[in-house]
């Protein structure tokens, strides 16, 4: 999936051409997000950023995060069904997407919060990713070698064997 796509160290800290990143008009959320939980020591660069926006840049940041946040989980192969998947797929959105956003407002010399009025949230997430894949990206799918003949190995214990060839 384009999320986790490589991105040349070089290019990690481009900008792109100044333009409104957030839709302000596009999405309403069936919750406000004006008043924010009190701020922690540990909080991620993320969360700093959207405490200083206004609450429509909020909604809009929180869109795209539930956006990127589902993107993650199909990307992932996570179970949809299970309610651990959302929580697991924000968190590793919002941990990463923060780092993205540390490297380029600190290269570009920006604010937290202008750097997320400047740059998607996905190309924030990529970027965090590129800087420590092994940790980013998902289990590779396992690969079924074309060229083989007959079925895939199948592991069966010694008795369901043993049926199986006496028959």
């Amino acid at each position: 999936m384009r999320i986790y796509g490589f991105l040349r160290p070089d290019k990690r800290a481009e900008l792109p051409a100044e333009a409104p990143v957030l839709d302000l008009a596009g999405y309403g959320l069936p919750a406000w997000t004006s008043v924010l939980p009190a701020e922690r020591a540990d909080e991620r660069a993320l969360f700093r950023a959207i405490r200083e926006l206004s609450v429509d840049e909020r909604a809009a940041v929180f869109h795209a995060l539930v956006s990127l946040a589902n993107r993650i989980a199909v990307a992932d192969r996570m179970e949809l069904g299970d309610p651990e998947s959302l929580p697991k797929a924000i968190d590793k959105a919002t941990r990463y997407a923060s780092d993205g956003l540390e490297l380029i407002t600190r290269e570009n010399g920006l604010s937290l919060e202008e750097g997320l009025r400047r740059v998607e949230l996905e190309r924030l997430f990529r970027v965090g990713i590129n800087l420590d894949r092994e940790a980013a990206l998902p289990d590779p799918i396992e690969q079924v070698d074309e060229n083989r003949d007959g079925p895939p190995d199948i592991d069966l214990d010694t008795e369901r064997e043993d049926e199986l060839e006496s028959r």
